[in-house]
């Protein structure tokens, strides 16, 4: 089979016979576990990462090694094959015939060249990347700052999202991704799945912030070093909307103190949001973008508003007095239909509210 012939291709040293002594040193350092041994998982990593295949052999030629890429790709390419014949088959086995028409109609319109790491996508995650959803990425990816909308089940956050993280975080900007904070847990593990903990090998990063936290040199130099970590290997920040923004406007609390020590740790968090060439992916923009998801930054010890008490009292007076149905006066009051409205709408376990 290919994928047999890739192993043994990587696999084996074709050296000259006056020199077979490199054939044997490898050999042995493969049977020491010092060098390693080919699996069909690093045909996946070849997919990710062509410098590896130096690594498992490096004494291919640049031909090679040309020849052996070009195969790698048509092996990952009838590996998405043969998962999309599984779910054909499931579909008839299912009598679902609309899915299998759907099926049968999707072509893959990207070039697989240009994009291995979606390709090592779709056969790690045992799924295929619909013309639509291409065509969506392409899209924001021409139009920096552009939104665009899909129906629900269409795949934003579980195709969409590893899709923009595999082609924008290069090593030069940091991709971060916003979630609304009921999402962000689900969001982060289904990352750390298919793109962490898989041949692709992303590291994803989250950065929870409080503004109640006192900060100080040794944190901001930590934060700096794991934006840079991010950065270096290609990773990507997982945040929810409170947490940027408290960071964000921590700098200007710590400059209203006014002394030597906030100045310079406010200057060092503007350095990091200004130094920092981060790319924003929102998901669920509609809502993360909503004016009640912006942060009300409050500073200082809390007080009570102006004549809340007496108002919060005067409220529950009147609600205790409409609640005793044994003042005859009252009775006659709710029932006039002048000054009282009855309202089913508010019914509410078993209680009807009056107004």
């Amino acid at each position: 089979s290919l994928e047999e012939h890739l192993l043994k291709v990587i696999d084996d040293i074709c050296v000259p016979s006056w020199d077979d002594w490199h054939m044997t040193r490898h050999r042995l350092g493969k049977l020491a576990n010092i060098f390693p041994m080919v699996h069909k998982t690093d045909l996946m990593r070849i997919g990710v990462d062509i410098s590896l295949l130096h690594t498992l052999n490096p004494f291919l030629t640049g031909k090679s090694e040309t020849i052996i890429i070009s195969g790698i790709v048509y092996w990952l390419e009838l590996c998405a094959m043969e998962d999309r014949v599984k779910r054909l088959l499931s579909y008839v086995i299912a009598n679902n015939i609309p899915q299998f028409t759907a099926e049968l109609q999707f072509v893959r319109e990207w070039p697989v060249e240009e994009h291995l790491e979606w390709l090592v996508f779709e056969v790690e995650g045992q799924l295929q990347i619909r013309p639509q959803q291409y065509e969506f990425v392409r899209r924001l990816i021409d139009n920096p700052g552009s939104i665009g909308q899909l129906n629900m089940g269409e795949g934003k956050t579980r195709v969409i999202l590893p899709m923009i993280v595999l082609h924008l975080a290069k090593g030069e900007d940091i991709v971060r991704l916003h979630f609304l904070t009921q999402l962000l847990d689900e969001g982060f593990n289904y990352l750390h799945r298919y793109l962490c903990a898989s041949v692709l090998n992303r590291k994803i990063f989250r950065l929870p912030f409080n503004r109640d936290y006192c900060l100080n040199l040794d944190d901001i130099a930590v934060l700096e070093s794991i934006l840079d970590y991010c950065r270096q290997c290609r990773g990507c920040l997982c945040v929810a909307p409170e947490h940027r923004l408290s960071l964000y406007l921590k700098s200007d609390e710590l400059a209203l103190l006014a002394n030597e020590e906030s100045d310079l740790l406010a200057e060092k968090l503007r350095a990091i949001e200004n130094s920092n060439s981060f790319v924003d992916v929102f998901d669920e923009a509609d809502e993360i973008l909503r004016h009640k998801y912006e942060l009300v930054y409050a500073v200082g010890i809390s007080n009570y508003l102006p004549g809340g008490v007496a108002r919060w009292n005067a409220v529950q007076c009147l609600l205790r007095v409409i609640s005793d149905s044994s003042n005859p006066r009252l009775g006659d009051i709710l029932n006039d239909e002048k000054i009282t409205v009855r309202n089913s709408e508010y019914r509410i376990h078993g209680v009807s509210f009056n107004s």
